[in-house]
């Protein structure tokens, strides 16, 4: 599962409905199932992984099969520390980021069991790389004219998601600095796949809105769907 149910919904279940419930884990670009309770974990063991747990493990990891869990800076964190998980198989030399948030923890023989909460809100995938859109929101919003600024993961036909910018210019500024000189600027700031490819303009707030969330303006960038900035920067 991606999105597991919580520890007390799945006990529930089973109570109301007298069938045990064994959850697992699988990527399908991964080849399939990367976790699961072995049958001879026993009864006891596997419960106290299913239901003392504010959520269900998604089981043991396989033997042919590497995990971590990653903080925003890419380091890799201990477990029961909250972070986005990356994979590798056997024979691999690269990670596999699945811009999925979660934790590990480790049994008495140093086994680790994963806890996948569900997809990071602030990450989207790009040709297979996680990206973190919070950390280009704070690239963003340092530039200079720049009252608000947020990068979104819209929808692309090329890419999947692609990377854009909402930003909201300073008024008095608002004249002075063009969409050209903010995406040169981003350039310098942020790797290739990072780096925002176009810049929508938006309006402050009213007296008493907020500022909008990036689900808010994603409308906004669908006439960006159908271009290809790969080839574009080519």
């Amino acid at each position: 599962t991606e999105c597991p149910l919580s520890s007390v919904v799945l006990r529930e279940f089973e109570d109301t409905f007298s069938i045990l419930v064994f959850t697992t884990f699988a990527r399908p670009e991964c080849g399939g199932v990367l976790s699961i309770f072995p049958q001879n974990l026993g009864y006891e063991a596997q419960r106290a992984w299913l239901v003392d747990q504010p959520i269900p493990s998604s089981g043991m990891v396989l033997d042919h099969v590497e995990i971590r869990f990653i903080d925003e800076f890419k380091y890799e964190v201990n477990q029961a520390i909250r972070g986005q998980l990356e994979l590798r198989l056997a024979g691999m030399d690269e990670w596999i980021q699945t811009g999925l948030d979660g934790f590990y923890a480790e049994d008495n023989k140093d086994r680790r069991h994963i806890f996948i909460f569900g997809e990071h809100t602030d990450g989207i995938l790009r040709f297979g790389h996680y990206i973190n859109l919070a950390r280009i929101d704070a690239v963003i919003r340092n530039l200079r004219g720049v009252a608000f600024g947020m990068a979104v993961g819209f929808s692309n036909s090329f890419a999947g998601l692609e990377v854009g910018a909402y930003m909201v210019p300073v008024r008095a500024l608002a004249h002075e600095i063009d969409d050209h000189e903010w995406l040169a600027q981003l350039r310098l700031l942020l790797p290739y796949e990072e780096c925002p490819k176009v810049i929508v303009r938006g309006a402050y707030p009213s007296v008493y809105g907020d500022w909008p969330t990036r689900e808010e303006v994603l409308e906004r960038f669908k006439k960006f769907r159908k271009i290809d900035y790969a080839k574009l920067n080519a």
